[in-house]
């Protein structure tokens, strides 16, 4: 769309504007702006952007990205300008400037219920739906079980598990048993999604991030020996493994003052059934192994999230999910 016939001036922001952009996020409660802005600003391949109207800051949007994805977030429009058009505007403006700086395609998500902004990323900026995810921050009641899963087959991954794992992933993408397929969030950041390749998941088990379950031995018949054994070997492999990252400590959000400690997101989980539970359980006493954890959050592709919930006890995570979104992804090379 053209951008270019509104009164509305688009740039992005400097360090001069930080006290503007305060001033607009402080108009929206609990925001998280001021606790990213000022490494926002110092983004070399984005960073804030900003409408005017007359010298009136109005909107902004902050736009990053690893390698050749943008990530776009954190659109906020004052209230007395909401409705004209101009976060339409300035995301047009933003996609221009990520295929400047050499993205090839850009990514935001939007709650699930937000019908209007739907048909806005559709219909009017060519996004399409990648699919869905659910966010649950801020948990702090790290009991998802009421009995302690068996964790005897769960062990801290290597790098020697990388084509198991890998595998797991490519059957369950056949399988249409993860969904969206390729996507995931990034450590410690659970309101991102990222591509996820072989690379990436080599990359966590080098880590450490990553917790591993292995296949249950199967007896099978072998060759009997001078007392007449069977043979029980068999090749164990993996039937699950799940990621998660603890952070040294985290910005406070303005209600958490003085609250202190750590948190850890578990953002990846590729198993099925009493696996499922197992999984987790080790996630959630990894996580609290290295110190004091106050929160917890979970970022995982619906398909995933619906696995998790079947086996956690009735009411956990207590708030419920913080956030279903779907996710968008536009390629900025055609056309």
């Amino acid at each position: 769309m053209s951008y270019s016939s509104l009164p509305f001036a688009f740039r992005r922001a400097g360090p001069e504007d930080r006290g503007r952009i305060l001033a607009l996020s402080s108009l929206f409660p609990n925001d998280w702006i001021p606790h990213a802005l000022d490494d926002m600003l110092a983004e070399e391949r984005g960073g804030f952007y900003v409408a005017e109207l007359g010298g009136r800051l109005v909107a902004v949007c902050a736009a990053a990205g690893r390698g050749e994805t943008a990530w776009l977030q954190a659109m906020r429009v004052h209230p007395d300008f909401q409705g004209r058009g101009v976060a339409t505007a300035l995301t047009a403006y933003i996609l221009d400037e990520c295929k400047r700086l050499g993205y090839r395609s850009a990514r935001l998500f939007t709650a699930v219920t937000n019908d209007p902004v739907h048909r806005l990323i559709r219909g009017k900026l060519g996004f399409r739906a990648r699919g869905r995810f659910v966010i649950a921050d801020g948990i702090r009641d790290l009991r998802p079980f009421r009995q302690a899963p068996d964790l005897s087959r769960v062990r801290v991954g290597r790098p020697a598990d990388l084509e198991d794992a890998w595998a797991l992933c490519e059957r369950a993408v056949r399988e249409g048993a993860i969904d969206p397929p390729g996507l995931a969030a990034p450590p410690g950041d659970p309101w991102r999604v990222d591509d996820f390749t072989r690379e990436t998941l080599a990359g966590h088990l080098e880590a450490g991030r990553m917790l591993v379950s292995e296949r249950k031995a199967r007896a099978r018949p072998g060759q009997a020996g001078a007392e007449g054994a069977t043979d029980t070997r068999a090749a164990r492999g993996l039937d699950g493994f799940v990621l998660w990252h603890r952070l040294a400590g985290r910005p406070q959000e303005p209600e958490d003052q003085g609250d202190g400690g750590a948190s850890a997101t578990v953002f990846y989980l590729e198993a099925t059934g009493e696996t499922v539970a197992s999984l987790l359980a080790a996630a959630v006493a990894a996580i609290q192994s290295g110190g004091t954890v106050t929160e917890m959050a979970l970022s995982l592709p619906r398909s995933q999230w619906e696995k998790l919930m079947r086996v956690v006890r009735p009411g956990w995570p207590p708030a419920g999910p913080s956030e279903e979104v779907v996710v968008y992804e536009k390629n900025l090379t055609a056309g």
